[in-house]
């Protein structure tokens, strides 16, 4: 696996705190990146300085600066990040593009082992690890769904997506466009990473209930059924903070709806979203038959190119 080609691009604000022991894991990589493009998001600690001197040592890490003072909206300025990362990447002589964020710890085989998951499934398009929070697995995500945290995309799979769109729900978009486009996506069970803050509690963003707000705003942006943030609420009512999440997070799809946010409009990435979401009410969480009908529909062009 060590002769796999990809670059990794991280996203980083303010995570001094985290980054160092990052840095460390990934210099124990079984399988090295080619490039490791860490973007400074105009942080106030001292990231940067962290970045420069590994970089020092290290011709495969690059740091990039954004200027500071940027507001950062979440969701979409972590994308913006990653896109001014992206452009100081080759891509055409990759394999693989991975998205990982800085507040991670990963074992020296992660890479290793998603990259064989690849190789055994030509059809995978999207995979990544499963989440580690306070010693246990975290959330109750469906196979298919890969956490933003950290995203391994085969290069030819990220090319038929058209990238990663800076919109709140960038990391449902990607999932439902890749599908749509006959690709498989899936979390490893297997495979563990450590995030070392709870999804979503970002101070930047919110804290927890700002959390869910973005999770109301990103099921109206994409396009998702009404029935979905009902849904997704009543379950949060069964966690902390009960209450006030649950109607955080509706009070997110709602307003999103009144203030006219733009939402996904590809039909067919639309249609596989929904048709991920009524999968998932009946159990169904294994998307390679859907994936395998969407190749065919392709290639007999009832899908438009």
């Amino acid at each position: 696996m060590d002769s796999v080609r990809y670059a990794v691009i991280t996203p980083a604000r303010d995570e001094g705190q985290f980054l160092t022991d990052l840095i460390e894991d990934m210099l124990g990589q079984v399988a090295r990146p080619q490039r490791w493009v860490i973007v400074d998001d105009g942080s106030d600690d001292d990231t940067a300085d962290t970045v420069r001197q590994v970089a020092a040592t290290n011709d495969w890490i690059t740091l990039v600066s954004l200027p500071r003072g940027r507001v950062r909206l979440p969701g979409s300025g972590v994308i913006h990040a990653f896109n001014a990362g992206l452009e100081r990447v080759d891509t055409r002589a990759l394999e693989y593009i991975v998205k990982l964020d800085a507040d991670l710890r990963i074992p020296p085989d992660y890479f290793g082992r998603i990259f064989q998951a690849f190789a055994e499934r030509p059809f995978l398009g999207v995979a990544g690890g499963a989440c580690v929070e306070d010693g246990k697995l975290a959330g109750t995500w469906p196979p298919y769904h890969v956490r933003g945290a950290t995203k391994v995309y085969r290069a030819a799979c990220f090319e038929d997506i058209g990238g990663l769109v800076p919109v709140l729900a960038w990391d449902g978009v990607d999932i439902a466009s890749a599908v749509a486009h006959g690709w498989e996506t899936c979390t490893l069970l297997e495979v563990r990473f450590e995030h070392r803050r709870p999804a979503g509690s970002h101070p930047d963003a919110g804290g927890i209930i700002g959390g869910r707000l973005r999770q109301g705003r990103g099921n109206y942006i994409l396009n998702s059924l009404p029935l979905t943030p009902i849904l997704r609420a009543m379950r949060i009512a069964l966690r902390r903070p009960p209450l006030l999440g649950s109607l955080a997070l509706l009070w997110g799809y709602v307003s999103a709806f009144f203030s006219g946010v733009e939402r996904v409009t590809d039909p067919e990435t639309v249609r596989m979203q929904r048709l991920l979401e009524l999968r998932k009410l009946v159990g169904l969480t294994d998307v390679r038959g859907l994936a395998r009908r969407q190749r065919e529909r392709r290639r007999l062009g009832l899908i438009p190119p």
